[in-house]
């Protein structure tokens, strides 16, 4: 790379890290920003933003695995990565996505052709499938509770299910309905929840972490999957993703599902700049942003691999450094007063990005959450306010 093009990486590299940790600063703002700087050089801004993105799938799991403050792409890392917090294992959360997004985002880059190939030829199939695995994913929700708890399973699916489906569908007057509702079920809820339990955060264990090559190749296997499907289908996220991935196999345990989230994120993102090449189709406000400045064609999507490979490594580094000296710092606050701090910024975010519309759904996921946590109910069951709407998007005779 050209000293130009290299400064626009290392500098793409770095924002990333500022909007994987800042809540509610997203790549999509950053790359808003940029476009309005005069005399912009397309190659720098290219490679800027896919740096820039690349670096922010691995990065935005801190905050929401250490404080629970997620964003619409982490907020399934919360359930696991928060009990993994407590009982002392945080950097281990931590860095299972990271191998899950070093892994997958390899083999991404790697397998680029085969998936061009698969995008181009198997929409069609994919998308008559997606409602009908949806629907018996959300069955199994249900089903897989215990008796005495599969009306209070089939209540929160319901009630996550139909919030989704009005603020998702709907012709309300509702801004950045995904970041309300994703807040309010798996942010604020385990926010709250922690504010009123005061649990106790178990001492961090610091050594070296070896995590087993088996449970990196399965997750990072599904996630290759999961981000597949991402890319290929617009209006189906990462989180949601990963979701049907573990719910397509069965039992996973939790290790591999923090993996697969972490892949699951960064392939999404390398795919999508691939899919811009191949079908001129923007999945990602990254892709969006990058097809403004340029067309994008071999010498683009060359600059672009380049960068995703620099990113993947500065990504992984940066992530496992930042989140270690988070970890010792976080054994010098107040947990639970934190925690409070985090909920009034998120909860101020809501309000700026959605007004008070957005605040009275926020709040309504928010209670839904906070209910769910309280009956002994997996937290997950609320997945059905994505599930819900994407069923009625693809159904074909809706």
């Amino acid at each position: 790379m050209e000293i130009g093009v290299l400064l626009a990486a290392v500098g793409g590299c770095f924002a990333g890290i500022a909007t994987g940790l800042v809540p509610g600063l997203h790549v999509n703002t950053i790359s808003l920003v940029a476009l309005t700087i005069p005399g912009l050089n397309n190659q720098f801004f290219i490679v800027f933003i896919a740096c820039m993105s690349v670096v922010h799938t691995f990065v935005d799991f801190i905050p929401s695995i250490l404080f629970g403050a997620p964003d619409s792409d982490t907020f399934l890392g919360v359930l696991p990565g928060h009990r993994m917090l407590l009982q002392g294992k945080g950097l281990t959360a931590v860095k299972l996505t990271v191998a899950g997004g070093l892994f997958t985002g390899i083999a991404a880059l790697a397998i680029s052709p085969f998936f061009v190939a698969i995008a181009n030829n198997g929409y069609e199939i994919i998308s008559t499938a997606i409602p009908f695995v949806l629907i018996a994913i959300l069955a199994s929700m249900i089903l897989a509770e215990k008796s005495r708890k599969i009306i209070w399973t089939a209540t929160i699916v319901t009630a996550s299910g139909l919030l989704g489906l009005i603020a998702l569908n709907s012709a309300l007057p509702l801004k950045e309905p995904l970041f309300c509702l994703a807040t309010g079920f798996f942010g604020a809820s385990t926010l709250i929840d922690s504010i009123i339990k005061k649990p106790a955060i178990a001492e961090q264990v610091s050594e070296k972490i070896s995590i087993k090559k088996s449970r990196v190749f399965k997750g990072s296997l599904l996630a290759l999957a999961g981000g597949s499907l991402v890319s290929i289908l617009p209006g189906i996220g990462a989180s949601q993703a990963a979701f049907i991935a573990r719910k397509a196999i069965g039992k996973i345990k939790q290790e591999e599902y923090l993996i697969l989230l972490g892949g699951v994120n960064t392939a999404t993102m390398i795919f999508s700049f691939f899919v811009l090449f191949a079908l001129g189709k923007a999945r990602t406000g990254s892709a969006v942003a990058i097809s403004q400045v340029s067309s994008f064609g071999a010498t683009e999507l060359g600059l672009v691999a380049s960068a995703c490979l620099l990113a993947l490594g500065f990504g992984a580094i940066a992530t496992n450094l930042v989140a270690s000296k988070a970890l010792k710092l976080m054994q010098l606050i107040n947990y639970r007063k934190a925690n409070l701090a985090i909920l009034c910024f998120v909860t101020a975010l809501v309000f700026f990005f959605s007004g008070l519309l957005g605040i009275a759904f926020y709040s309504v996921a928010a209670l839904t959450g906070l209910a769910a946590a309280n009956l002994g109910i997996k937290r997950s069951n609320s997945m059905a306010f994505l599930m819900v709407p994407t069923i009625i998007r693809y159904l074909p005779f809706w």
